[in-house]
């Protein structure tokens, strides 16, 4: 069960994040009702929740930028400080906000870290230039392939010389 106590320390950590980033004003509490609807499936209290994405937001914004922390904020793409990082380091890349929630839905900020850099920027080429994000981890696969061939080629380049 969630008490006034925790409600109230949710409220006060969303309104000082949104005034840090200089966010759209009573953003807050859209960042409330989320943490309120995640509660269920993360067993955290809303006020630690919304703590941990103040932290990952307080990051975002040293790492990428205030823009970049602020479009997240905003727009609510990604809500879950384990996709949040991954989905600022995209839009570091040139990726579209637009694009943030549906990579979000489709998984790929949670799996996204096992790729390297060359790989994360054809990622980001390949949805900007209108690939279809259904068709996103078919896509990663060629990419790997493709690295793996020229790593391979590269390899025996070497030791026929």
């Amino acid at each position: 069960m969630i008490d006034s106590t925790d409600m109230s320390k949710c409220a006060r950590i969303f309104f000082e994040l949104e005034e840090y980033l200089n966010g759209e004003k009573c953003k807050f509490l859209e960042w409330m009702k989320i943490v309120y609807d995640l509660h269920d499936t993360t067993e955290m209290f809303p006020a630690e929740m919304a703590n941990n994405i103040c932290n990952k937001f307080r990051e975002i914004r040293h790492k990428y930028g205030s823009k970049i922390a602020l479009d997240l904020y905003n727009t609510q793409a990604a809500v879950l400080p384990a996709e949040m990082i991954h989905a600022a380091e995209y839009l570091h890349h040139n990726g579209k906000i637009e694009n943030v929630r549906e990579l979000c839905d489709l998984g790929y900020f949670m799996e996204c870290e096992q790729y390297g850099y060359d790989t994360k920027i054809k990622i980001v080429e390949y949805v900007n230039d209108g690939g279809s994000v259904d068709d996103l981890f078919h896509h990663i696969k060629l990419i790997l392939q493709d690295e793996k061939e020229k790593e391979f080629d590269s390899a025996m380049g070497t030791q026929q010389m």
